[in-house]
């Protein structure tokens, strides 16, 4: 394993994910990690590794729509278990958060930068079955 291939290592380990993958695909995983990068610098991995002789390069599902949803929620707690009326309060905000242009323009982005990595991996993983 060369510097340039424990970078790569050090590098998707730091996003989340170690590879387990063979020796000669890190120069491939190192083009995918610098291509993700570009797109979404904070990007993170939930596993990346050889299945079928071919890669699997696993993005966690993600539990907010856009960053400005975060904030929403870290601002607005979701009421008690048992507290019906808050409940359907807390969803009509939300509902009116969601409704924001703020948001839209958010989860517009958010959506494209998803889907053009997805793009990228699916390429990745169709191309390594020739690596």
């Amino acid at each position: 394993m060369t510097n340039e291939d424990e970078d790569v290592t050090a590098r998707l380990g730091a996003r989340g994910a170690f590879p387990m993958v063979p020796d000669h695909w890190l120069p491939h995983l190192d083009r995918l990690d610098r291509a993700l990068a570009a797109i979404d610098p904070d990007y993170t991995v939930s596993q990346v590794k050889g299945k079928y002789d071919g890669l699997r390069f696993y993005l966690p599902p993600t539990l907010y729509e856009a960053p400005c949803c975060e904030l929403w929620l870290s601002a607005n707690p979701s009421p008690g278990r048992q507290d019906v009326p808050a409940w359907k309060a807390w969803f009509a905000r939300q509902n009116e958060h969601e409704q924001t242009i703020a948001h839209e323009r958010q989860a517009a982005d958010w959506r494209a930068r998803r889907a053009a990595m997805h793009d990228l991996i699916s390429i990745a993983e169709r191309e390594s079955y020739t690596w």
